[in-house]
């Protein structure tokens, strides 16, 4: 389900990229505001890190770049479930170690409450670099 969701929400955003572009504006998501290119994808793997017990797969990748500056945002979606083991702060250490990247956002947006603590989240990362953000669905719903 989650899966059947995320690919339909990377849909539209793929094809209305100025919703897009509002949603990360109206959510203050992005420091860059009109890129030069965006990719978007689903199910990005990466490799786990020395301090990883396994990989990572963010459900989506969106990656924005203006001028000399590249963003890179993982979306985590939950609907049905909760966060795996050490899941957000794999996500969050795999942001930070993105080469040629000016900074990172791990955004998780939940159907359910779920309240995280970003110091656990961003322990290990330079937070000057990357942030963690979280919504609820239905805030994505209204806007």
């Amino acid at each position: 389900m989650e899966d059947f969701f995320t690919e339909i929400f990377v849909f539209l955003l793929k094809a209305r990229s100025d919703i897009l572009l509002e949603l990360l504006s109206h959510f203050s998501i992005s420091a860059i505001k009109q890129p030069d290119s965006i990719y978007l994808s689903t199910q990005e793997s990466f490799d786990a890190l020395t301090n990883h017990a396994h990989a990572s797969r963010p459900d989506v990748f969106i990656e924005l770049a203006s001028g000399g500056q590249r963003e890179v945002i993982f979306i985590e979606s939950k609907i049905g479930s909760t966060e795996g083991c050490e899941q957000l702060k794999r996500y969050a250490e795999h942001l930070n170690h993105l080469q040629s990247v000016d900074s990172g956002v791990l955004l998780f947006i939940t159907r359910d409450y779920e309240p995280k603590d970003q110091n656990k989240i961003l322990e290990r990362c330079d937070r000057t670099k990357i942030k963690f953000l979280q919504l609820r669905w239905h805030e994505v719903y209204r806007f």
